[in-house]
């Protein structure tokens, strides 16, 4: 069934769409939503009539469109595009109804994501015949998060994981990824201070250097926390999730 995730950005909306095409064994098309639109009449329309041609080539198949919402603004009236993304919208609903292809035997999935979906109407709504909430992570799932991105890194984390996963509480799953690398940067340079004046002596000098490296502590995390703030607030998740109470899909 056609389905539509809402949730925060960086939640894995993404990954969880190519996730199911993997489990139902159908080829994945990925596409912005913001992408296809452009100035030329006609052509977005054909863009999206191309994409959904080829996914019924290559059936069974799912088409993932990320950032929905940016095609659906003007049909709400909340936004003040060109027209261009009302034109998309009808076709890719159109495709999604059938209405080019009654071939009951071309399996053909629709998922699109969105971060702001209190913007759309319930025409649009009623082609999803499920509405998947994607939240931030939970603690079990930050602990997990945490794990993977820590043990790609050329050092380790010496300290209680528990802290951290209490520390990242409202953190989506990018912006962990991106904390430990902004951590693991920091570390690198406060551990090589002569890291620079290195490079200005030319390539030999740094094919030479040996990067130094220490563990890191829950101290090198409370450094970048102090500034790193997550993006989703409380009140925000709350929203989320009345509108899917209010949904009666969820």
């Amino acid at each position: 069934t056609d389905s539509l995730m809402v949730g925060p950005p960086g939640t894995g909306k993404t990954l969880l769409a190519a996730a199911t095409s993997n489990e139902l064994e159908a080829t994945f098309f990925e596409a912005r939503a913001p992408s296809l639109v452009t100035k030329f009449l006609g052509e977005a329309e054909q863009r999206v009539a191309s994409l959904y041609e080829a996914a019924r080539s290559l059936a069974p198949s799912t088409i993932f469109f990320d950032e929905f919402d940016a095609l659906t603004a003007n049909r709400s009236g909340r936004g003040d595009g060109h027209g261009a993304e009302i034109r998309i919208l009808t076709t890719i609903l159109a495709q999604m109804d059938g209405i080019e292809s009654k071939d009951q035997n071309q399996h053909v999935m629709t998922i699109a994501a969105t971060n702001a979906p209190w913007g759309m109407d319930d025409a649009i709504l009623s082609r999803f015949g499920e509405i998947i909430y994607v939240p931030l992570p939970d603690a079990e799932a930050r602990l997990a998060i945490l794990n993977i991105h820590i043990n790609k890194l050329n050092n380790s984390f010496v300290g209680d994981l528990a802290e951290l996963v209490t520390a990242t509480e409202g953190y989506s799953g990018r912006e962990i990824g991106q904390l430990i690398s902004a951590v693991d940067r920091r570390m690198l340079r406060e551990a090589n201070p002569d890291r620079e004046s290195v490079r200005k002596q030319g390539y030999s000098a740094v094919e030479a250097y040996t990067l130094k490296l220490h563990p890191l502590t829950m101290d090198d995390f409370c450094k970048e926390l102090r500034t790193r703030k997550p993006i989703t607030s409380a009140e925000t998740c709350r929203r989320y999730e009345q509108w899917i109470s209010e949904s009666g899909k969820g």
